[in-house]
């Protein structure tokens, strides 16, 4: 499990967390943190984005603002696959001023599934896969030879047979250890997006939900980042409307 620690003040804390188990286990966990105050401050350190239909987009708007002595540089890093984008991604503040920053959401089905680029390699190495199963043996003859007079037929060449044999053979190996390597990555890929969006489509609503914390460097600052948390949700459009020509 993770434990998420947000400081309300900056003080030095220490508390506990109680777990119970369903066997009625008890296990205590000491929490030891400092909150220190960062020189940037966001007005919502927390955005909860409005209920998003799939391949829609929306944004939020909120400030930034310098509450340092001196100018600050900043610069956001965006998780990879989770649909966001802020803008602006890096800049700099002088001292007792306010920046706007955008925080923009496109749910786009592709955040629910493998790669693309895994998808289509899976794709090509399948195709392929049927192509050797289904193509004709290089001795069926065609249409001219029927009309050249038949000659003595040769002495098959089992040295020949055979070494094209294995090379087919180690051609199909290739290609199916690689369609188990792709299967393993795509397999690893939809068990992180089901860790990370929860929910589930046999709900009577389907809805994704996601807590995205984005980190915010600031130069030379000791504890390097602050954080701002973007929640998710994401649902099936309930209308569609269809252009009727």
């Amino acid at each position: 499990f993770n434990v998420e620690f947000h400081p309300t003040a900056a003080q030095p804390y220490d508390f506990k967390i109680r777990l119970l188990t369903d066997r009625n286990e008890e296990y205590v966990i000491r929490i030891f943190g400092e909150g220190r105050s960062p020189p940037l401050k966001f007005s919502h350190p927390t955005v909860n984005m409005a209920a998003t239909a799939i391949a829609e987009t929306i944004s939020v708007g909120l400030m930034m603002k310098n509450q340092s002595n001196a100018r600050q540089v900043f610069q956001f890093e965006i998780p990879p696959k989770c649909g966001i984008k802020v803008s602006p991604m890096c800049g700099e503040i002088e001292r007792d001023s306010a920046e706007p920053v955008v925080v923009e959401f496109m749910a786009s089905p592709d955040l629910f599934r493998p790669s693309v680029d895994l998808q289509n390699q899976m794709a090509a190495l399948q195709k392929e896969a049927q192509g050797a199963e289904s193509a004709p043996s290089s001795r069926v003859g065609t249409p001219s030879d029927k009309k050249k007079p038949k000659a003595k037929p040769a002495k098959p060449n089992k040295k020949n047979d055979d070494l094209e044999r294995a090379e087919k053979e180690r051609r199909d190996a290739e290609r199916n250890q690689k369609l188990k390597e792709l299967q393993a990555q795509m397999d690893a890929e939809q068990a992180i997006i089901q860790e990370t969006w929860r929910g589930s489509p046999e709900e009577a609503v389907w809805s994704k939900h996601r807590a995205v914390n984005i980190p915010c460097y600031i130069q030379g600052w000791d504890l390097q980042a602050m954080f701002l948390q973007v929640c998710l949700t994401v649902t099936l459009p309930t209308l569609i409307a269809e252009i009727i020509p």
